[in-house]
């Protein structure tokens, strides 16, 4: 029991670090944006509209979510990088960071398109009530700085989360519990993390996915991998099929994208053996 809990109390304080890092920077976004706002409003003699102003607050840190993703990525890397330093232990070893060979980045390449297709097509046959907020919340992560947003979702995000739900959490769950329950347990509170209904749903899964990538191939680099690719066709593949309306049509991209997903899937597996 002692074990359990020793291995329990680890991941979750470094799922706490994860979501701490993000929630500090963002009250530190909202804190400077209503201040600087406040300053303008007394200078100008304007009175104070509380309501109005957590209303443009809230939407300026919407806007900024792509740098606070960036900033609390770094930041949570860097308190990582200078605990484990401390303790006279590497990061990277200690969130088994490895090589693989070409022939499993082939799949994993392979198995992140697939799954952003899926993934994408089938949202789009959802109907458009479920899908309303999900879209919204969607426009946020793309903003106005591609550089900003490629970094962000497609370098700092995939990077932190592996190395701290899978790297670090995976690893010290399944150190307390079976497998199986390790992998559940570190994939929804991955897609807990997400927030909106669906992304926690899609999250959760993909989240199972990652986990059995990392432990079979035994790397966190596969996964970080899968996760890269994941996002940065997450993003190309609703704008590119933009223009396919016909609900047959995305119900074959849909299952075509499962298919290829579990075949290329199992053919990595296979080679992890």
């Amino acid at each position: 029991m002692k074990h359990f809990l020793k291995q329990f109390g680890k991941a979750i304080c470094y799922y706490i670090l994860f979501l701490g890092m993000q929630f500090a920077v963002m009250f530190a976004y909202m804190f400077v944006y209503s201040f600087v706002a406040g300053m303008k409003m007394a200078a100008g003699g304007e009175g104070f509209d509380t309501l109005a102003l957590a209303e443009e607050m809230t939407l300026y840190v919407l806007q900024q979510s792509n740098m606070i993703t960036i900033i609390s990525g770094c930041l949570t890397l860097f308190v990582l990088w200078i605990f484990f330093l401390i303790r006279k232990k590497k990061l990277t070893r200690e969130v088994n960071i490895a090589k693989i060979s070409g022939k499993q980045a082939a799949y994993i390449i392979v198995l992140g398109i697939a799954l952003a297709m899926t993934i994408s097509a089938g949202i789009s046959l959802l109907p458009e009530s479920w899908v309303e907020a999900y879209a919204e919340q969607s426009q946020y992560l793309v903003g106005e700085s591609v550089i900003i947003m490629v970094i962000s979702n497609m370098i700092v995000a995939p990077v932190v989360e592996e190395v701290v739900i899978r790297g670090l959490m995976l690893t010290r769950l399944k150190k307390a519990m079976p497998a199986v329950w390790a992998v559940l347990i570190s994939s929804l509170l991955f897609g807990l993390a997400h927030g909106q209904i669906l992304w926690i749903c899609y999250a959760t899964l993909l989240g199972v996915i990652l986990a059995v990538v990392a432990l079979k191939t035994e790397s966190l680099t596969a996964s970080i991998l899968l996760h890269m690719v994941l996002n940065i066709f997450g993003t190309v593949i609703p704008t590119v099929c933009s223009g396919v309306t016909s609900v047959a049509a995305i119900a074959v991209m849909t299952a075509v994208g499962a298919v290829i997903s579990a075949v290329s899937l199992v053919g990595l597996l296979k080679l992890a053996k």
